[in-house]
């Protein structure tokens, strides 16, 4: 049966769950607009989120795990003392996010935007960075182990020297030597 133009469409009800504190697990949410939410300590586990607006979300504490998000915009996300474990960023717009004082395990961004975002203080463990544009992102203070970035865009990246032990293609050090000549104090001569 047709819907009635006159009323309201129904609601997302997996949208609608998501409040502060809820624990949420093993749903697939596509196209929720969960922007400005404040969902501080949610947990969230064994979900898939697809085209979902979660810019400004303010979810300070808050637990993923087995998440996969995609193609989803997550610009000022506050994820600050939160938990990411098992996780997989794809193609999805993180600018201006902040994950610090965080845990990260696990956790894959590949294709993503995370200009402008803050990961200081966070320790990350296992975690892949691939064809990411971290322009201007800050790392300082950042525990990494066991991590990777490849392909990644890293100008003006605050706290470079707290990526000591991250891994990198030879190309990918090289594209990245003004920065780390940078962040050490070294004068680059035009001639």
């Amino acid at each position: 049966m047709p819907e009635d133009p006159r009323l309201p469409p129904e609601p997302d009800t997996e949208a609608a769950a998501f409040a502060p504190g809820a624990e949420l697990a093993e749903l697939r949410v596509r196209g929720a607009e969960l922007g400005g939410a404040r969902l501080p300590d949610l947990r969230l586990t064994d979900a898939e989120l697809i085209d979902c607006d979660l810019a400004n979300v303010r979810a300070r504490g808050a637990a993923m795990v087995r998440v996969a998000i995609r193609h989803c915009r997550l610009t000022g996300l506050d994820w600050t003392e939160g938990r990411v474990r098992d996780v997989r960023f794809s193609d999805c717009r993180i600018d201006f996010a902040s994950f610090a004082l965080g845990q990260l395990d696990e956790v894959a961004f590949e294709d993503c935007a995370l200009v402008d975002a803050d990961l200081s203080q966070a320790r990350l463990n296992g975690v892949s960075f691939v064809n990411c544009d971290l322009s201007g992102a800050d790392v300082g203070g950042t525990r990494f182990r066991r991590c990777e970035l490849r392909g990644c865009r890293i100008d003006g990246l605050r706290g470079v020297e707290s990526l000591r032990g991250v891994a990198m293609r030879w190309d990918d050090v090289v594209a990245a030597a003004g920065t780390f000549a940078a962040a050490i104090g070294v004068k680059v001569l035009e001639r």
